[in-house]
């Protein structure tokens, strides 16, 4: 597959880029009896995808609607500054449900499409490739899995009647277009013999956040306006951080690295996904940051519950990154300017030992920002690992009585990616789930907020560790105190999928492929 320079936002399905953002979405895992129905099904389903195009004119209009233009002066007189509108106000003037697919490896198969030439981490799926003993998962036991895209044993042909061929995405504005969107399609599942393996609602919490607190998806490595001609002057005026090539999540675009995707004609555009259904308990996180943080205290450190749970995340709450001095969220109650949360490799890089953000923090973990070395010393660039999130929690809110603690909450993680190997599974497994990185001479432990070594995940009750260190006299680091970390993040299913183009699909369809 040659590379090509223009972004093709008619072909390429819309939560790829620029991203749905609804405030109610709906993820439909999907089985077909046989190759008939499930022809059947994307034959239906084709009309109604959503492309990149109509999420971007969406955007620009809803924009236009929030911050109405400035009105020039008529015959001397200045007309008042024209208020902003509030998302339930542009609600009632603009709204729209969208949709978007993408299938398992057995799901392209049995619908027809050769795959040869995918690679292996796909067609193996997510399941095989993390398993680490008969009923164990990475983040938690295997056995409790509504959705999966592979079985135990076997080759992408295996199939124990349990697999899951498709995931269809819908997102909606309210509550009320969401329930017109899923009745419709649960009535084409029905006419097309097609089976609901499960169904999974998420619900934006307000501000961006999630259900430990904290606002997330701060740095994506998106364009600001995609109806702009030129990729590159939209992410031009994004944070330099930001700035990554279109190929590194969509198939035939430049990529970092100049190198062509090793997919067949047909892939172009198309994009790989990452689902994991991760369940939070979000009263365990907060009494262990509480614990961890009087075992610091009778230590000696200064800190404090507030203190030790962002430096768990890498963020205070409001988004704001962590400075030197700081003991409290410097933005409480409101959004930090960009300045205050963008973070840059110089944050990281001249914070070798993690004094200011951890070395076991989330946010430094999960995108370190130049901290990777070749074997000679020489950093390597974080954004050829980086990937496009579009999660949204699920489940209500926590009350603060924690009353409702025992309530199934938590993420619908989905990441999108041009390499599954060496975007999503680098990050996990090079980056967030090993305690030797970054490498240092002394303890680092494991990411705070999420990863564990696949040994430490042989039950529920296992502990892992974060450490931290203190400067001595003499100006040498030596470990101070080790945090045993209970596990509150548990996955209870998960799949690689691939979401075609929206031409890719029609030719599907039409056994074309």
């Amino acid at each position: 597959m040659e590379m090509h320079d223009e972004i093709s936002l008619d072909e390429i399905q819309g939560n790829i880029t620029p991203g749905f953002h609804k405030d109610f979405q709906e993820l439909l895992f999907i089985r077909f009896p046989d190759q008939e129905s499930g022809l059947d099904w994307v034959d239906s389903l084709y009309p109604d995808l959503t492309s990149a195009r109509e999420v971007a004119t969406y955007n620009h209009l809803y924009r236009q609607l929030r911050h109405p233009p400035t009105l020039n002066p008529v015959a001397g007189w200045n007309p008042p500054a024209r208020p902003d509108r509030s998302a339930d106000e542009i609600s009632a003037i603009l709204r729209s449900t969208w949709l978007n697919v993408a299938f398992t490896a057995p799901g392209l198969q049995l619908l027809g499409a050769d795959l040869a030439h995918f690679p292996e981490a796909f067609k193996d799926g997510l399941l095989r490739r993390t398993t680490i003993a008969v009923n164990q998962f990475i983040f938690g036991p295997k056995g409790q899995w509504r959705v999966r895209d592979s079985n135990q044993s076997g080759g992408v042909a295996a199939d124990t009647g349990d697999l899951t061929h498709a995931m269809l995405v819908i997102g909606a504005d309210t509550a009320t277009d969401l329930a017109v969107a899923i009745t419709k399609q649960y009535r084409q599942l029905a006419l097309c013999r097609a089976d609901l393996v499960a169904s999974y609602s998420g619900q934006t919490l307000g501000d961006g956040r999630i259900h430990f607190g904290f606002r997330d998806g701060l740095s994506q490595p998106d364009p600001r306006d995609l109806l702009l001609k030129d990729w590159a002057t939209s992410a031009a005026e994004a944070e330099k951080d930001q700035i990554v090539k279109p190929g590194e999540f969509i198939l035939g675009c430049p990529n970092e690295r100049n190198v062509q995707p090793g997919e067949p004609e047909w892939a172009r555009n198309g994009s790989y996904l990452v689902f994991l259904k991760f369940r939070q308990n979000v009263q365990q996180f907060h009494e262990q940051m509480r614990n961890s943080a009087e075992q610091l205290t009778a230590k000696g450190i200064e800190t404090s519950t507030k203190l030790l749970t962002a430096q768990v995340a890498g963020r205070w709450p409001s988004g704001a990154k962590l400075k030197r001095g700081d003991l409290e969220d410097p933005s409480p109650g409101q959004r930090p300017s960009r300045d205050a949360i963008q973070i840059k490799d110089e944050d990281f890089t001249g914070d070798p030992l993690g004094d200011v953000c951890p070395l076991f923090a989330h946010v430094r973990r999960s995108h370190p920002r130049g901290e990777e070395k070749e074997a000679d010393g020489t950093p390597l660039a974080s954004r050829h690992h980086r990937i496009i999130r579009r999660g949204i929690p699920y489940g209500p809110p926590q009350a603060d009585d924690l009353a409702a603690a025992d309530v199934d909450r938590g993420l619908l993680f989905l990441s999108y990616q041009a390499s599954i190997e060496r975007q999503f599974e680098h990050i996990m497994k090079s980056w967030i789930n090993y305690d030797g990185f970054p490498l240092r001479d002394f303890l680092v432990g494991f990411d705070g907020l999420l990863g564990f070594e696949n040994k430490y995940h042989q039950d529920a009750d296992t502990t892992a560790y974060a450490a931290y260190h203190r400067s001595t006299e003499e100006g040498a680091y030596e470990n101070f105190v080790v945090l045993k970390l209970a596990r509150h993040i548990q996955a209870m299913g998960g799949g690689y999928f691939f979401t075609p183009s929206i031409p890719a699909i029609a030719a599907l369809a039409a056994e074309q492929i």
